[in-house]
């Protein structure tokens, strides 16, 4: 799976605009957590992965990008956590066909949170 590096720091290019960035991936506008720094993203033909360090905790995180794809229309179909509280992933749905059903997975990777968005068919 290769993927290719959109941006490899909007921080140091948009400053305090970055709350406000968001990259379109098939369809759905991802936006970037709000005060994210360091921030990388990568996509292949099915996965779109942010990678940002932020302070929050990451349930935080989970719990924003959950809360964008319900005003998006998804409904979460099922939940899994980490009892480490490392790691949180939804199933999210908005009808049939695989760019209405989605993976959403994050947690932290090389110390850095990691928000993965991958279609589900």
């Amino acid at each position: 799976m290769q993927k290719a590096a959109l941006a490899v720091s909007f921080l140091a290019l948009f400053g305090s605009a970055l709350a406000q960035t968001s990259t379109a991936f098939h369809g759905l506008n991802v936006p970037t957590y709000p005060g994210a720094q360091n921030v990388k993203i990568e996509t292949d033909s099915d996965e779109y992965e942010l990678y940002f360090k932020r302070n929050n905790e990451l349930r935080r995180v989970y719990d924003y990008y959950v809360n964008y794809f319900k005003g998006q229309g998804f409904t979460v179909t099922s939940t899994k956590f980490k009892s480490s509280g490392l790691g949180y992933k939804a199933n999210l749905s908005r009808g049939t066909g695989p760019q209405n059903n989605i993976e959403l997975d994050v947690k932290v990777k090389h110390g850095m949170n990691k928000v993965e968005i991958e279609f589900d068919e």
